[in-house]
């Protein structure tokens, strides 16, 4: 196994599914499987679910499974064939069943949007490959010009980048796959088209409410990909235990031009949060169907390295791409070139502003030493998962991250941080007899060896939550 530290998400889909490309994909550097509930059905969806907890189980490693709502994605509906849309044309948009013949074009829409849209609104369709213009609303019809043409084929998705949508964040289906989710024990649950801290604290709610007694709550993590989201990242990400910069719809919702700011903004504040952020989008998409990248692509890739996110993505590329297993073998190769190199360091001091509680001064002493002493690694155990984004977002260069945890949950959780290595740890009943666990643990990680300097940080009393208060260097 490759010892990046940037890590890998990797949607599943047809071209993925199958056992044998599920391993392989984890062999390669697959950290995260992603399920799209927007495509496939539940019997799918848990048979994969079943397949990655075997191959993590046997490979001693966690791959964790992140839920990927549908959210209040606005889509054509069914159309037979496709429709041809020249410029000029004035066309019909409608959700209606039976409408009168005209001799205007009607397009099928499956939501309601008369109450969404008013005379000069855009519509962008396909990922802004078509471009209508609202000339006016009337009865349960939306009118509008054609003003950049192409062909339509039914369930393609439409932007209101102009729009507050009047639609609700999460529809019927959403908590259907929701508690199908939960059901399953998903590590992570991904909120699509967040518009304001009130989406995730609404799907907070929604996962108290469903989750089976028991079982562990996932992480939420946030997709930016509105206008309205970016304005208000920094209180969403009160709220949400990450953030994803999806790129795809973001690049439609807002100028292009401004996306790689608008990322670079994200990782940065998610990194002094400090909650784990992920980039998305059209990474590799070359090769769903080429078996090489472009240069362009590779770049992408490094860019989201150095702008120190925590884990990238692949969407097509291996949900329904012909070389699945390829596209993460080439991003693993991008990550270790980069993370090599010195323009992956952050620079000295660089979160010393943030480093105003006991945990992060903690966190920041645990780095130092790890540095002044040439540790080959920093020791943690963590019950809850905020120790590992501590030291995480510190993003140390030279040390191992080893993450003790006695918690199967948080475990899994932790194949979304940056470096982390997680194991599980035997429960300790005394500070001592954890420090002791945990330097076995590392020993026998083959990461550290005899001999070698460590720098241990935990919390006494001994598990007790976000209790990091005791850092201190031993020998193996």
């Amino acid at each position: 196994m490759n010892m990046k530290k940037t890590k890998i998400i990797c949607t599943i889909g047809p071209a993925s599914e199958d056992p044998k490309i599920l391993e392989a994909l984890a062999r390669a550097g697959m950290d995260v499987a992603r399920l799209n509930l927007s495509h496939g059905d539940y019997e799918s969806h848990a048979r994969v679910i079943k397949v990655v907890r075997k191959i993590s189980e046997r490979l001693d490693r966690p791959i964790g499974i992140m839920l990927d709502l549908q959210g209040p994605k606005i889509r054509i509906g069914e159309i037979e064939g496709k429709i041809i849309l020249k410029r000029s044309e004035i066309v019909i948009l409608s959700h209606a069943k039976d409408l009168p013949r005209t001799k205007f074009q009607t397009i099928p829409i499956q939501v309601d949007l008369r109450s969404s849209l008013q005379a000069n609104d855009p519509i962008l369709i396909d990922d802004g490959k078509i471009h209508l213009s609202v000339t006016q609303v009337k009865g349960v019809q939306v009118w509008a010009r054609v003003e950049v043409g192409g062909a339509l084929t039914s369930n393609k998705g439409i932007n209101l980048p102009s729009s507050a949508v009047k639609v609700p964040l999460i529809s019927e289906k959403d908590e259907a796959d929701l508690k199908f989710g939960l059901a399953h024990d998903v590590d992570f649950v991904a909120l699509s088209f967040v518009q304001s801290p009130n989406d995730v604290v609404q799907l907070s709610k929604l996962i108290k409410r469903h989750l089976p007694a028991k079982a562990e709550t996932p992480w939420i993590i946030a997709k930016i990909e509105k206008p309205s989201a970016v304005a208000s990242f920094e209180k969403i990400l009160q709220y949400a235990d990450g953030a994803m910069v999806a790129r795809g719809d973001l690049g439609v919702e807002i100028p292009s031009a401004e996306v790689p700011l608008v990322q670079k903004k994200i990782v940065e504040a998610c990194l002094r949060a400090p909650k784990p952020s992920v980039v998305a989008t059209q990474m590799l998409d070359s090769m769903v169907s080429a078996p090489t990248p472009t240069r362009a692509e590779v770049s992408d890739v490094a860019g989201a390295v150095t702008d120190h996110a925590d884990a990238v993505m692949l969407s097509a590329e291996t949900a329904v791409g012909k070389y699945p297993v390829e596209a993460v073998e080439v991003m693993v190769k991008v990550i270790l070139e980069v993370e090599s190199s010195n323009y992956d360091d952050l620079p000295h001091q660089y979160l010393a502003d943030s480093a105003n509680s006991k945990a992060a001064a903690i966190a920041d002493s645990a780095h130092e030493l790890s540095k002044d002493t040439n540790a080959k690694a920093i020791v943690g155990v963590t019950s809850s998962g905020f120790t590992a984004r501590m030291i995480s977002h510190q993003r140390p260069q030279n040390a191992e991250i080893i993450m003790m945890t006695n918690s199967k949950s948080v475990y899994q959780k932790l194949s979304l941080l940056w470096g982390v290595r997680p194991y599980i740890l035997p429960k300790s009943k005394s500070l001592d007899e954890l420090i002791k666990n945990a330097i076995n643990v590392a020993s026998n990680t083959k990461l550290v060896q005899k001999g070698d300097k460590i720098v241990i940080v935990t919390g006494q009393p001994v598990g007790v939550r976000e209790n990091m208060n005791l850092v201190e260097v031993q020998t193996v």
